[in-house]
């Protein structure tokens, strides 16, 4: 390990026992002291290493380590070298000096919109890990003065619990309290989920020390490095909460309509909304055993199939909310039967749902899921446009976004039709020219005598006009839907008979309010069915 002279400013190498020093944590600038630089002119004044070094200098240390100087970039191995120990490096550290460039001297940093908050070190790559790594972060101000400390210490709660509502990272985890490995690879993610890094593949190497996994730099390999990164830690990890990225988005918002059928995630973003997953194991379930082959990842699942779709089948995935451990509610994964290899599987697009834990078997089946996007698919526009109003006490309807109000959908592949109103071929039999669309709606939680309702669509239509399907009939049932019990247990309890899982209603008597359907056919092709639901 490299490391500078704070005294002389000059570098001394270590092989064996590393002495004890500092470590700098800060965002890189325009003007920043180079390796290179101080190999060729020796150590020019640095505001940003002169800083570090008194600093060290006072908490009785000798050495200190910066990035900027003490990495011999134009050395590939050097680099990979350093990159694969940094997090090493940070944690064996005796203390971290994060210099926050851009924090003025004295400000008030406890307010979210404080310059310390907004500072441009909370959204760089590299930083978490030099956040998390070491035991003890000093925070300084352009000025070298301190603002706040991330320890064990009891003086330092305060602070840390800033900075665990800045970072959005368990305070367990800032305080030592907690490890990594208490932590699902979904909430590690998670806390890089809004950081950037200047290099498309230092999104995936910055995070090699937070997943304890090594892995070769390939700079050039572009998006590539993120999807090696999970390849790397599936190696070493049976935690599938790495599969469950977009969870909690709604299966009918903007993500969902894009995220097809690709196993892995694109990038730390598609785990914003995994914070709270957690591994989990269900009593009498064993960890899944996969294996990274040529037909995609070969992996033991609890999978069911759907009644209403030979075709569609959901993988159970050993991990859950924190909230949802131990109960009737199972995270899992919708896929797409191959039509080639009843084995093989792809992902669907929109995120994992919970659906009733009474659909699985607890037994175990042998199926590989592909790791790459679907066959390439024709996008047909559906021509039917559905909204959900209320009306209460005589007043105007008001509209509502159906993606915060929907529970379940079926068919899963057809989830982003309310929002987009494209589907696409790959995922639907054309030929039947006939499907049947079901989703649930949850009733204010808050009111424990409120059912939640069930809507069911028959829809016909046409494909004379491609891309656009022209209805040709709607029919409209709804029946009400006992609280804790799942649209698709009701379906596979009645074997698939949809006709026979509820007592389906034209007009639906709610108790509190009547639901009734109103369709709008004035436009041949492109159809409007309003639901009512108006308060009594």
């Amino acid at each position: 390990m490299r490391l500078l002279n704070a005294q002389t400013k000059q570098f001394e190498d270590f092989f064996d026992k590393t002495p004890p020093y500092a470590i700098l944590s800060h965002t890189w600038g325009s003007n920043e002291l180079t390796f290179k630089q101080m190999e060729q002119s020796g150590y020019t004044p640095s505001r940003k290493i002169d800083g570090c070094c008194e600093q060290a200098l006072k908490d009785g240390l000798k050495y200190v380590w910066a990035d900027t100087c003490c990495i011999d970039k134009s050395s590939s191995a050097e680099l990979s070298e350093a990159i694969n120990s940094m997090y090493v490096w940070y944690a064996a550290s005796n203390i971290c000096y994060a210099y926050l460039s851009d924090v003025p001297l004295g400000i008030d940093i406890g307010t979210n919109d404080s310059a310390f908050a907004k500072s441009r070190w909370f959204t760089r790559g590299w930083t978490l890990q030099e956040l998390i790594a070491p035991s003890d972060v000093a925070f300084y101000d352009e000025s070298w003065k301190l603002i706040g400390r991330k320890s064990s210490f009891a003086q330092d709660e305060h602070f840390t619990k800033l900075l665990s509502r800045v970072t959005r990272i368990n305070f367990r985890v800032l305080k030592g309290r907690s490890s990594l490995d208490d932590c699902s690879v979904a909430q590690r993610m998670s806390w890089a989920a809004c950081r950037t890094t200047t290099r498309v593949e230092d999104v995936a190497y910055s995070l090699l020390g937070l997943f304890r996994v090594n892995m070769p730099l390939l700079y050039g390999e572009g998006p590539r490095a993120f999807v090696r990164l999970q390849e790397e830690i599936l190696k070493d990890s049976d935690d599938e909460s790495i599969f469950a990225w977009d969870f909690d988005s709604s299966p009918l918002s903007e993500r969902g309509r894009y995220a097809m059928s690709q196993l892995f995630a694109s990038s730390p973003a598609d785990f914003a909304s995994c914070m709270d997953l957690k591994p989990y194991i269900p009593a009498g379930v064993r960890p899944s055993h996969y294996t990274l082959t040529n037909k995609g990842l070969h992996i033991e699942a609890d999978i069911w199939t759907s009644p209403l779709d030979s075709s569609l089948v959901f993988a159970r995935l050993n991990c859950a909310p924190h909230d949802r451990e131990g109960s009737r509610m199972s995270l899992a994964l919708p896929l797409r039967r191959s039509k080639d290899n009843d084995m093989l599987f792809f992902r669907l697009w929109g995120p994992p749902v919970l659906v009733s834990s009474n659909l699985f078997s607890d037994t175990l089946a042998h199926i590989y899921l592909h790791k790459s996007i679907n066959p390439p698919q024709t996008l047909f526009r559906l021509g039917l446009r559905i909204e959900l109003s209320f009306k209460q006490d005589c007043r105007q309807p008001g509209r509502y976004n159906l993606a915060q109000k929907i529970k379940e959908f079926y068919p899963v592949t057809w989830s982003g039709l309310m929002v987009s109103h494209y589907i696409s071929d790959s995922q639907l039999n054309i030929d039947f020219e006939h499907q049947n669309i079901l989703f649930s709606i949850e009733t204010e939680e808050n009111r424990e005598n409120r059912p939640n309702y069930v809507v069911w669509l028959e829809h016909w239509y046409s494909t004379l006009h491609a891309p656009r399907l022209v209805p040709k009939k709607l029919k409209c049932r709804a029946s009400i839907l006992q609280r804790g019990k799942s649209l698709a247990e009701a379906i596979m309890q009645s074997r698939g008979a949809i006709e026979t899982a509820l007592d389906w209603q034209e007009a639906l008597d709610l108790g509190f309010s009547e639901l009734s359907f109103r369709v709008d056919d004035s436009n041949e092709r492109n159809w409007c069915l309003d639901i009512e639901v108006v308060a009594k």
